[in-house]
């Protein structure tokens, strides 16, 4: 009887992911269990002569805001690109070829991880990387999260995960990087706009701190590129200690 149960959730684990992903085609599941939450990590890959997408996602039983979320945040932002690649990409090729060098262009790329998933008694936290190339000097790195409390059973902000306020943390954050990030040439001018953009960018600010992921022991707030430093920096990271 019990196995009978399992593999009906299964089952109907399946049936959904493949709903929400839109794709029957080029995806694959696996089923991961941890702190007692069994989920399906869904993966969709594609790869032609216009891009190469890789997709990853999980998806939990008994929690359909968060799916939704994730839904809405990362299947329907590849599902757009997806719907509109071939045609981007040819419009690139003939710009290029009237205008730029010879040779054969590029496909594009769309990669999309979630790294790290972190599962205790209380939480689910979880950590989504896009990196997009479409043809420019450089790709474009974004980052959302999300933070699903299993006892309130709804998604926290970071103030409701952590107790501590905006201003503690932007505090912390700002002090962490004038001490840890210097990314100036050596003159005077050159620190004040670095001291500048790292105030800028931690300010105490609603839409600076929506990008975290919580164990219940360390908060770790997450920034873009851009946001505190130049993109050759990349993503940058704070961990503070829980209250």
């Amino acid at each position: 009887m019990k196995r009978i149960t399992v593999l009906s959730f299964l089952a109907a684990l399946y049936v959904f992911a493949l709903e929400i992903s839109g794709c029957k085609s080029n995806t694959t599941t696996k089923i991961v269990s941890g702190s007692g939450i069994l989920y399906k990590q869904i993966t969709i890959k594609e790869k032609n002569k216009f891009g190469e997408i890789k997709v990853q996602y999980p998806v939990f039983p008994r929690c359909p805001d968060l799916n939704n979320a994730v839904k809405a945040a990362v299947v329907s932002p590849f599902r757009s690109f997806r719907s509109t690649m071939k045609q981007d990409w040819e419009e690139m090729d003939r710009i290029r070829r009237e205008t730029g060098p010879e040779g054969i262009t590029p496909p594009f790329s769309y990669d999309v991880g979630c790294n790290p998933v972190i599962l205790t008694d209380r939480y689910i936290s979880l950590l989504f990387t896009t990196y997009t190339m479409e043809g420019g000097a450089h790709g474009d790195t974004t980052v959302c999260s999300f933070t699903y409390d299993r006892k309130l059973n709804r998604q926290v902000s970071i103030t409701e995960t952590t107790g501590y306020t905006l201003d503690e943390i932007a505090a912390y954050c700002n002090d962490y990087f004038t001490k840890n990030l210097n990314f100036s040439d050596g003159s005077r001018e050159s620190e004040d706009e670095c001291t500048k953009w790292i105030a800028e960018g931690t300010a105490p600010e609603k839409k600076n701190y929506e990008k975290f992921t919580y164990d219940g022991k360390t908060l770790t707030v997450y920034f873009e590129p851009y946001i505190v430093a130049p993109y050759v920096y990349g993503i940058q990271k704070v961990e503070i200690p829980a209250k």
